[in-house]
C-alpha cells in the first residue's frame, strides 16, 4: 500500500500548493527561477547592446565632426588654371567643413555648370581632400541656322568656345531648331542626336564628307566637297556603324567616280548610285566594287601557222555490176 504524503492546510487559508508532491513543488519553482534568470540576461544583454551601439555612434560623430576629418584641400584637376579657379569657387566646398557631410552630387552639378566644362566626377579622399575631375568642353560642329552659327559641344550644347578648324559644319533646318538655345545651352533633342553621329566622325573623314545637313525629319547627310555626291547617313541610329561604313566606303579602294549618292542607312549594305551619264548599268551594293567604263585596247596578237603533216590513206573501191536494161525498137 502507497503512502500518501498531504501538508497540512495553513491557518491562513488554502495553501495552492496543497496536495502537490515536494518534488514536483521543487521543480516547478526551479523552472521559474530558470525562465526569469533567461529573461533578465536576456535583457542585460539587449541594453549592452544598446549602449555599444550608442557609444560607437557617438565616437564616429565626434571622430568624423572631428578637425581631424575636415577638408583641407579642394584639388581640381583636367583644367587650364584659369578654369580650375572657376570650378572650385563653383563647387562650394568650404575648408574645414566635415569630410562626411560634402554632397558629391550638389558638387558635381554645380561645378558641371561651368562654361567650358563637359562633366565632372567628385571624390573624396580620406582624410581630408576633395577631388573634383573635370572633363573640359569640346567643341564638335558649328551649326547653322539660317546663316547664324554657334558652337556646339560635346552633349548637344552651345558652347562660348572658337570654331577650331577641321569641325564640320552642319547646316539646321529651321522647322527643327530656331537657332535660340535653352537657357543651360541645350539643343532640341533631334539636334543633339544627330551631334551623337557627328561626335563620332574620325578627322581624317570631315574633309571627305564636307557641309552636313539636318532635314525637318531628323536625317542627316553631307554634301561632299566640288560636286562630289551625297552622303546619307539618315536617322541617327546606329551611329558608330554608320560611321564605320562611311570611313570604309570612302577611304578604301571603292571607284567613287561619278557618284550621285553614298546611301548608309542600312550601314551593312551601303548603296553607291552613280549619275546617269556614266554608263555603269545598275547601282552598286555592298563591297567595294567597280561600275564605270574602262577603256579597252586590242592588240594584234602574232599567229604561227605551222604545217600540219598529212597523210593520205588509200580508199578501198567496190564496183558493182548495174544490170543493162534492152529497149526494144
Amino acid at each position: 500500500m502507497t503512502d500518501t504524503l498531504h501538508r497540512l492546510p495553513s491557518a491562513g487559508g488554502p495553501d495552492p500548493d496543497d496536495g502537490e508532491h515536494p518534488r514536483l513543488l521543487r521543480r516547478r519553482h526551479q523552472v521559474h527561477r530558470d525562465r526569469s534568470d533567461r529573461r533578465r540576461r536576456r535583457v542585460r544583454a539587449l541594453l549592452s547592446a544598446v549602449l555599444a551601439v550608442v557609444v560607437l555612434l557617438g565616437a564616429v560623430a565626434v571622430v568624423a565632426f572631428s578637425p581631424l576629418l575636415a577638408v583641407e584641400r579642394v584639388v581640381v584637376r583636367g583644367a587650364a588654371p584659369a578654369r580650375s579657379v572657376e570650378v572650385q569657387r563653383a563647387a562650394g566646398v568650404r575648408v574645414g567643413s566635415p569630410m562626411v557631410r560634402v554632397d558629391e552630387s550638389a558638387v558635381r552639378r554645380r561645378t558641371s555648370a561651368v562654361a567650358g566644362v563637359a562633366s565632372t566626377r567628385v571624390r573624396r579622399e580620406w582624410p581630408r581632400t576633395v577631388v573634383v575631375d573635370v572633363v573640359p568642353e569640346r567643341a564638335v560642329a558649328v551649326l547653322d541656322v539660317g546663316g547664324t552659327r554657334r558652337v556646339a559641344g560635346v552633349g548637344g550644347r552651345i558652347v562660348d568656345l572658337p570654331a577650331p578648324s577641321g569641325i564640320p559644319v552642319v547646316e539646321i533646318d529651321p522647322a527643327v531648331w530656331d537657332g535660340r538655345p535653352a537657357a543651360d545651352g541645350a539643343v532640341p533633342a533631334a539636334v543633339a542626336d544627330a551631334l551623337v553621329l557627328v561626335e563620332q566622325l574620325p578627322a581624317g573623314l570631315v574633309p571627305v564628307l564636307g557641309t552636313g545637313r539636318l532635314a525637318a525629319d531628323g536625317t542627316l547627310e553631307f554634301e561632299r566637297p566640288d560636286d562630289a555626291g551625297v552622303v546619307r547617313f539618315g536617322p541617327p541610329e546606329e551611329a558608330p556603324a554608320k560611321v564605320l561604313a562611311a570611313a570604309t566606303m570612302l577611304t578604301g579602294p571603292v571607284d567613287l567616280d561619278c557618284l550621285a549618292v553614298l546611301d548608309l542607312r542600312e550601314p551593312s549594305r551601303p548603296t553607291i548610285l552613280r549619275r546617269r551619264n556614266c554608263n555603269v548599268g545598275a547601282p552598286t551594293v555592298g563591297g567595294p566594287t567597280t561600275t564605270a567604263p574602262r577603256p579597252t585596247t586590242t592588240a594584234p596578237s602574232p599567229t604561227t601557222t605551222a604545217p600540219r603533216p598529212t597523210t593520205t590513206v588509200p580508199r578501198p573501191t567496190t564496183t558493182v555490176p548495174r544490170p543493162a536494161v534492152t529497149v526494144p525498137g
